[in-house]
Formats: C-alpha cells, sequence, structure tokens
C-alpha cells in the first residue's frame, strides 16, 4: 500500500511539474509575447485594458430603457469617462428622436470637469408607443466625435 502511494505521489509531481513547465511558455528576455499559444499582443502594458485610450473619451448611456408614459418625462443621464490627458468639453447631438419626443436640453455640453450630463426626455400626448432607439453623438473641442444609443419605451397614459 505505501508503495502505491509512493508511485501516486511521484507520479502526480511529474504531472504537475509537466502541466507548469508546459503552461509557462518562453520567459527568456527576447520574448515579449503575452497570452496563450500564437498571440500577438506585446506585453508592452502603455494602454488601459478596459475604457478609453490617452487622450480620448467614451460615452455612457443607461443599460435599460428608460419607461416614460405619454405626457410625462424623464431624466437620462449620459456619463463620460475620460482617457488619461482628456479633459476637453464635449458637445452632445441626438437623431433618430421620434416624433412628439423632445429633449431638453437639445444640445448639451460635457464640460471638462463634468462627469454626466443630464437631459430631459419629454414625450407627447401624440407619441406612438413601443420601443424607440435614440442615436446620441460626443463631439470634443478636437479630435474625432464618438457614437452611441439610448433606448425609451413609450407607454400608454
Amino acid at each position: 500500500m505505501v508503495s502505491l502511494m509512493k508511485w501516486f505521489c511521484a507520479g502526480f509531481v511529474t504531472l504537475s511539474l509537466a502541466v507548469l513547465v508546459g503552461c509557462s511558455g518562453d520567459h527568456s528576455a527576447s520574448s515579449n509575447k503575452v497570452g496563450g499559444p500564437g498571440a500577438t499582443v506585446s506585453s508592452d502594458r502603455g494602454e488601459p485594458l478596459f475604457g478609453p485610450k490617452e487622450g480620448e473619451f467614451s460615452l455612457h448611456t443607461p443599460t435599460f430603457a428608460a419607461k416614460i408614459k405619454q405626457g410625462a418625462s424623464d431624466v437620462v443621464t449620459i456619463g463620460i469617462k475620460r482617457g488619461k490627458n482628456f479633459d476637453e468639453d464635449v458637445a452632445l447631438s441626438f437623431s433618430k428622436v421620434p416624433d412628439h419626443v423632445t429633449l431638453d436640453p437639445k444640445n448639451p455640453v460635457i464640460k471638462k470637469g463634468d462627469t454626466e450630463a443630464k437631459v430631459t426626455v419629454k414625450v407627447g400626448e401624440e407619441a406612438g408607443l413601443g420601443d424607440h432607439e435614440i442615436t446620441l453623438r460626443g463631439q470634443p473641442t478636437k479630435g474625432p466625435e464618438v457614437g452611441g444609443t439610448f433606448k425609451i419605451t413609450v407607454e400608454k397614459k
């Protein structure tokens, strides 16, 4: 029985070492690859894994549709995530706004120190029922614009 346990332990240790050596990859100074087999990503970690890159920004809209009854209004928050060294104002604009729906302010600006803009969505009595997707554009003082969408659901009064 003791012999069997020794054999089992020796086999387990050997297998463990084989797995560790096989998974560790080449860590020599000439290898700067990360990831699994065939990975082509450099180990230079200058760019963030999540969020905007340096000098850029991203806009964040509500995850779920705002449910608004005909004749009522609700506030939608548009957030901004700024990458390193991005401190510009961002002008927002909207398109594909359904008939009988208005946004106030119509063209809000997220100032360089702010993290969000609040927009009041007013749904008229005549607005069509159902789900609607509104297109959002954010234009910084200089540089390319960023787009997105958010949804509203118009419900019967």
